[in-house]
């Protein structure tokens, strides 16, 4: 009875707000009509209903409460229902149906079912639900790095790898595990270790990693999977983004992984991929600029020179250097040795420029189909938009952000003649 007391007095509450609506042209006050009706079947009103309007609102705000307290007791309810009985397998399948639906936020209670369910070395019963846990709190991480050091099964390892690196915790040793989970049969943890990796954006405008937070150590075993080891191509690529967000913003780790990597050149000399990175520089402050600058003064190196030509038209392209900056590059691109540069020619128009260029030569064209039609557009290219890499040190600034790789236009013209 006081249900349907409170809901009938509730209703009408609401009806007392003074709101108008359009229709037809003619405004309503539904408090008015309401009045008006009420003095027509001589309804007497409540002579204390402010008070019970507050209490009303009150009853409201509580039945709110009450229904989203339901819902997160169920939801716990199930993990401690887990907790008592690891075999049930409605349980499991309730939760899992959570994770495929909405989300497992590993919360402080969940991290203690789970740790404790592993003490009992249950693990193997409930790993169907780790692919679905994301964003542990932070009182978790204690757990979280425990279940990564100090067990050796790979599901747990897995998971704390997953979890760490994903909140910002990216160190060393779980480099190797993340790496491997780009092969990794779940598709929803080989999707998340690529994500990892890989940026979502295709040009990145704001770097989202930072070499001072990641560290000497982990920089070098990621450089390591990267340019040393053995994969297939598309986990190469996976890895190799990973440079595309990273800022460069610690010149000591910056010049210590140069010496590494020199030295991890010497002892492979045999290798015939490139084991740099110093064409993958996209984003930097200005003590990195200056440890740039220090290598190649100290070394005069054409094969470091040609790799960091290619990362400052990157820099130049995302505003991480000025056109002092420009100039103060060029002067010693200038004096370099040129001669052992593996990129002769180099093209000066932007993208939309290029394939304009292509578009209009293949349009107005009536012998496509000779055999040598592509090798004189190619020609033609060449002639007219290029520029050899002898002249690129007179280039200025606002020039230089314009030139790409002829590589990449020869590209295009093979997409277009397929």
């Amino acid at each position: 009875m006081h249900h349907y007391m409170a809901n009938a007095y509730y209703g009408r509450m609401l009806f007392t707000e003074t709101r108008s609506i359009f229709n037809s042209n003619i405004i309503v006050d539904l408090s008015e009509d309401l009045k008006n009706r009420n003095d027509k079947n001589n309804i007497t009103d409540i002579s204390n209903y402010n008070e019970l309007q507050g209490l009303f609102l009150l009853f409201a705000q509580l039945n709110d409460i009450k229904l989203v307290m339901n819902k997160i007791e169920s939801t716990d309810q199930l993990w401690i229902n887990l907790f008592k009985d690891i075999n049930n397998s409605s349980t499991i399948e309730n939760i899992l149906n959570i994770g495929l639906h909405d989300e497992i936020f590993l919360i402080p209670q969940i991290a203690i079912i789970i740790d404790e369910l592993i003490e009992k070395g249950k693990e193997d019963s409930i790993s169907i639900i780790f692919p679905y846990i994301i964003k542990p709190f932070n009182e978790v991480l204690p757990i979280v790095q425990k279940w990564f050091t100090q067990y050796n099964n790979h599901q747990i390892k897995n998971l704390a790898a997953l979890l760490l690196t994903e909140a910002k915790y990216i160190f060393e040793p779980t480099i190797d595990t993340i790496i491997n989970l780009l092969t990794n049969d779940n598709d929803q943890m080989r999707y998340r270790a690529q994500i990892i990796f890989q940026h979502p954006a295709r040009d990145v405008e704001v770097p989202s990693k930072r070499i001072s937070l990641l560290g000497e150590k982990t920089m070098i075993k990621i450089l390591e999977h990267a340019f040393i080891k053995d994969y297939l191509s598309r986990i190469r690529v996976f890895l190799l983004t990973f440079f595309f967000d990273l800022l460069w913003d610690d010149s000591i780790v910056f010049y210590k992984l140069f010496q590494y990597m020199n030295q991890l050149a010497e002892r492979n000399s045999t290798n015939t991929r490139t084991i740099h990175f110093l064409n993958r520089l996209y984003f930097i402050n200005n003590f990195t600029w200056k440890s740039i600058i220090e290598i190649i003064i100290q070394t005069l190196n054409p094969l470091y020179i040609e790799k960091l030509l290619h990362s400052v038209m990157h820099l130049a392209k995302h505003s991480q250097i000025s056109a002092d900056n420009w100039i103060e590059f060029a002067k010693l691109l200038a004096i370099t040795d040129k001669s052992q540069f593996k990129e002769k020619l180099y093209f000066l128009n932007t993208d939309i420029e290029r394939i304009e260029f292509i578009l209009n030569e293949v349009s107005t064209s009536t012998n496509m189909i000779e055999k040598t039609y592509f090798e004189n557009l190619e020609s033609i290219l060449v002639q007219r938009t290029t520029i050899k890499v002898e002249n690129l040190s007179r280039q200025t600034y606002d020039e230089i952000i314009y030139v790409y790789l002829v590589v990449t236009l020869l590209f295009q013209i093979m997409l277009i003649k397929q």
